[in-house]
């Protein structure tokens, strides 16, 4: 399980310093990436009926 969650959190930072935008625009604040990137996931694992109910 620990694993599972170190690779979620490596996850996030490569992600949070990948380049999204143009370098003409403005770039998001560090944190407020995070916590798009940390919406995204909570959506992800706790409304995807096949992690929680999965079909063999």
């Amino acid at each position: 399980m620990e694993a599972v969650f170190l690779i979620i959190a490596l996850a996030l930072v490569l992600m949070v310093f990948a380049p999204v935008a143009p370098s003409d625009r403005a770039r998001t604040p560090l944190r407020l990436r995070l916590a798009r990137q940390l919406h995204l996931w909570d959506r992800y694992v706790y409304h995807d009926p096949q992690i929680w109910y999965p079909r063999d």
